[in-house]
């Protein structure tokens, strides 16, 4: 597996840290990143991603097989922004825009080195993962997945 590959993982584990506040609600949602790599290469990693999950990426991305380099679930406050798998190559910045009807409003940037790939605004809403297709690695392609779990 490629060294960049391994280092993203690691980092998207270690560093997915938000300074978030907590909901007024006692019980806060849970932010869940995950840095998957999307192949068609038989794999035996046992860190593949759930049926109901790889049904739902198998009909946005044409792969066979999607499996989770790195994760990491944290509460979902009232302000905060986070550095998603923080290196000089890729990461992902998630910023807090506030509670609205039926989820939580968040501003996605995917930076690839000093660049700003994409940015774009999203509603995130419970079991209503967002997909966002990082760069190509060979033949496999890294996806971002967001999503709120309650």
């Amino acid at each position: 597996m490629n060294r960049n590959l391994i280092f993203l993982g690691a980092w998207l584990g270690l560093c997915f840290n938000l300074a978030a506040q907590t909901d007024e609600s006692s019980e806060a949602p849970q932010l869940w990143g995950a840095l998957i790599r999307a192949t068609d290469s038989p794999s035996a990693s046992d860190r593949k991603v759930s049926e109901d999950l790889a049904g739902r990426l198998g009909k946005s991305f044409d792969f066979s097989t999607f499996e989770i380099i790195g994760e990491h679930t944290q509460p979902i406050g009232k302000e905060y922004h986070s550095w998603v798998v923080p290196s000089s190559e890729l990461f992902l910045r998630v910023d807090y825009k506030g509670i609205v009807e039926g989820g939580r409003s968040l501003h996605l940037q995917l930076w690839q080195q000093e660049n700003v790939v994409v940015k774009t605004d999203v509603l995130l809403k419970s079991d209503s993962p967002i997909f966002f297709a990082g760069p190509a690695q060979g033949d496999d392609q890294l996806i971002f997945v967001v999503e709120m779990k309650r």
